[in-house]
Parts: structure tokens; C-alpha cells; sequence
């Protein structure tokens, strides 16, 4: 269950701990074009073929916290690589 910015960040964290550095540069790269979460779909294809639970999981954390911006996500997931 989701339940907002701590999820998101714990997934983040999670993504650079189970993805390639490059392929987190990828997907930090694809959201920072997004300006919210209803783009999130724009970024998708970042995430891979075995990517697709990751990123569902990221959009449903990042809808139940609408304070964070793709820039907080960006930054954050750059200090996980």
C-alpha cells in the first residue's frame, strides 16, 4: 500500500539499488522532462523491459504525494547513483 512522500523515496532508493547506474541516469533523465505526475507515462519506456512493476509502483507513490516535484525525484534518484 502506498501512502505517500516516504514511499516515494524508499522506491527511489530502491531503484538504485536494483538498477544499473546507467539505466538510473535514464530514468532520472526521462523524468526530469516531466512537469507532474499525470506525465508520468511520457518516462515509462525508461524503466526497461523488466522495469514496468518499478515504474507502476513510482507512479502510484508519486499520485499520493503531489507536493513532490520531478525535480525532488531527479535530484533525489541522483544521489542513489
Amino acid at each position: 500500500m502506498i501512502h505517500g512522500a516516504d514511499d516515494i523515496w524508499c522506491l527511489i532508493a530502491a531503484i538504485g539499488a536494483d538498477f544499473h547506474a546507467d539505466r538510473v541516469e535514464c530514468i532520472a533523465e526521462a523524468l526530469s522532462q516531466l512537469t507532474s505526475v499525470k506525465d508520468f507515462e511520457r518516462a515509462r519506456h525508461a524503466f526497461g523491459a523488466n522495469g514496468e512493476k518499478c515504474a507502476d509502483n513510482l507512479r502510484a507513490a508519486w499520485s499520493a504525494a503531489p507536493n513532490v516535484s520531478s525535480s525532488d525525484i531527479v535530484v533525489f534518484s541522483a544521489n542513489e547513483i
